[in-house]
C-alpha cells in the first residue's frame, strides 16, 4: 500500500468514525429538539406537589417491584442482561432495557439504590413508557428517564445523576463514592418530576410537552464496563 492510499484510508476511517459518532448521538438531539431546550437547574418543589409527596423516611404504602427472578415480572429490551441475586440486581451488557411488565402507573413515587461499579458506570431509571417492543429507545423516546451516571470528562451536566434526561441537570450532585449505595426518589406526579438523591431535592421539572401521564417503569443496563447494581426497588402510587 503506498502512502497516499494510505493517507486517503484513513481519511475516510476518520469521516466513518465522525458520522457514526453523529448518528450514535442525533437520537438525543432530535429529542432535545422535538420536546425542549435544556432547562436550567432547578429544586423548588411547588406547595401543589410537596403536600402529595411521602416524608423521606415515610415508607408506607410503597411496595416491591423486584420478583423472586428477573424474569418474574421483567423483560428484557435490547441488548444486556440483569441478573437478580439476593435482592440485587446486575447489570450486563447493553445498552438495553429491563422493564416491568405486569402494569402500568400514572402518579407515584419509586425509591430505590444503586451503587457504580466504576466512574464510567452509566444506568437510569425510566417511567411512563408504553410497551417498547424490540427498541430501548422507545422508553427513552416516549417516556422520561432519571439518569444514574457521571460525565468524567466534566462536558455536560446533563449526564450528571439526577438529571431528568436530557432536558434538565440537577442543581447538585450528593451522590457518594464510587463502590457505596446510594438511594434515589423518583416521583412522577400531573406533568411535574421531582428527584430526591440520598434525600436532596435535585431536580424538580414541568415537561412542556406534556408527554404521557401512564406507562412502563424500567432500568438501563449499558455496556460492559459501566456496570450498575440496584436494589430495594419500591414503588407508591398517589391520587
Amino acid at each position: 500500500m503506498n502512502r497516499k492510499t494510505s493517507t486517503t484510508r484513513l481519511r475516510w476511517q476518520g469521516l466513518g468514525f465522525i458520522v457514526g459518532l453523529v448518528c450514535s448521538l442525533s437520537p438525543i438531539a432530535s429529542l432535545r429538539a422535538a420536546d425542549a431546550t435544556t432547562s436550567p437547574p432547578n429544586n423548588r418543589i411547588p406547595e401543589s406537589i410537596s403536600q402529595l409527596l411521602p416524608q423521606p423516611n415515610d415508607e408506607a404504602g410503597f411496595r416491591p417491584l423486584f420478583g423472586s427472578s428477573a424474569s418474574n415480572g421483567w423483560a428484557q429490551c435490547g441488548p444486556g442482561y440483569f441478573t437478580l441475586t439476593n435482592g440485587v440486581a446486575t447489570s450486563h451488557g447493553g445498552m438495553g432495557l429491563w422493564w416491568y411488565t405486569n402494569r402500568t402507573f400514572t402518579n407515584f413515587v419509586v425509591r430505590g439504590e444503586w451503587r457504580f461499579e466504576n466512574r464510567e458506570s452509566d444506568s437510569g431509571v425510566f417511567v411512563r413508557f408504553p410497551d417498547p417492543g424490540q427498541d430501548p429507545w422507545n422508553a427513552i423516546k416516549l417516556g422520561h428517564e432519571l439518569e444514574l451516571g457521571d460525565d468524567p470528562a466534566g462536558k455536560d451536566p446533563t449526564w450528571h445523576t439526577g438529571t431528568l434526561y436530557p432536558f434538565q441537570p440537577p442543581t447538585h450532585v450528593p451522590t457518594k463514592p464510587v463502590g457505596e449505595w446510594n438511594s434515589y426518589e423518583f416521583a412522577a406526579i400531573g406533568h411535574t418530576y421531582v428527584v430526591r438523591i440520598n434525600g436532596e431535592t435535585v431536580t424538580v421539572w414541568t415537561d412542556p410537552k406534556q408527554r404521557s401521564t401512564v406507562g412502563h417503569i424500567g432500568l438501563q443496563n449499558y455496556h460492559e464496563g459501566k456496570g450498575t447494581q440496584h436494589r430495594r426497588l419500591r414503588i407508591k402510587e398517589l391520587p
